[in-house]
């Protein structure tokens, strides 16, 4: 028996978007897949389009009945389905013809992966092709992986075991959930980089890490490395390291005003002044705290 492949899209308000997803997945050149949507309480019309594809055996729509966030409404999705492979899928993105195939391919020939992800095509709006993500890379293996994070693009897909054992995405997370799910499936097995362009990404100033909201994104893939230092890894974070993510961590929450973890700005200040390791750290926490003391 073939093994099967979930598809798991988050949506919310790309109901102008979910037709073209849609057909690309109905396009795939292999046929075991299932396709699952998780609507995040959308006001636009994604609802009327999911409508549509109610009978469809191989998709199935799931509603919130309130705005949950990206990561808990991709978590939904996930343990929605049952399949042993999973991939992630933008609303707002496609699939060109074989990226299952080819994914389920990859997996096929490396058991011990825990994770894969391809290249990408950057496309307009219209999802015209434009370029090869450019800043997608193979690991180097030589590297701690939170360094690397920006290397692995879509698409993203992993093996539901490692996902399972790995705890899931942490849904207090409101961004950054592909960093945090990798360095969880990092602890779980082999992360491969598939030099195929399998994925098409559509680039607008609405994208979820697109434009402004690209700093906060930031933040979170912050904390979500820091929290990483607190499992077991077979990569460990050196100390030094960690305590110069933990000082731009909090010295960036205390300069733009935004707490992730629902923190007040001293808090956050404080935690600044803890984990200076230089002289260019103490100059950057006082120029915070005059900043603060400014407004």
């Amino acid at each position: 028996m073939r093994p099967t492949f979930d598809v798991v899209v988050a949506n919310y308000n790309n109901g102008k978007y979910l037709e073209s997803l849609i057909d690309s997945i109905l396009c795939q050149s292999c046929d075991n897949w299932h396709l699952i949507i998780v609507d995040d309480h959308s006001n636009d019309n994604s609802k009327q389009i999911l409508q549509k594809y109610a009978r469809h055996p191989q998709i199935s729509a799931h509603f919130n009945t309130s705005n949950m966030g990206v990561c808990a409404t991709f978590h939904r999705g996930i343990v929605a389905g049952s399949s042993p492979f999973v991939g992630l899928l933008g609303a707002d993105d496609a699939l060109p013809r074989h990226a299952i195939e080819s994914m389920l391919h990859c997996f096929t020939e490396q058991p011990g992966a825990s994770m894969i992800y391809s290249q990408a095509t950057a496309c307009d709006e219209k999802l015209t092709p434009l370029h090869t993500w450019p800043n997608t890379q193979p690991l180097n293996h030589t590297e701690h992986i939170s360094n690397q994070l920006h290397k692995i693009f879509n698409f993203i897909s992993f093996t539901r075991k490692a996902y399972e054992n790995s705890g899931g995405l942490d849904i207090s997370l409101r961004k950054a959930m592909d960093h945090d799910l990798t360095l969880k499936l990092f602890e779980q097995g082999d992360i491969i980089h598939l030099p195929q362009p399998l994925y098409y990404y559509r680039c607008h100033d609405k994208g979820i890490s697109q434009g402004q909201s690209g700093l906060l994104a930031a933040q979170y893939s912050l904390l979500a490395q820091i929290r990483s230092c607190n499992r077991p890894t077979k990569f460990p974070l050196s100390k030094t390291e960690l305590k110069k993510k933990l000082h731009l961590y909090h010295t960036r929450s205390a300069h733009i005003g935004i707490s992730c973890e629902n923190k007040r700005l001293f808090h956050h200040v404080l935690n600044s002044f803890l984990y200076i390791s230089s002289l260019r750290d103490l100059r950057t926490s006082m120029a915070t705290v005059k900043k603060l003391i400014a407004q």
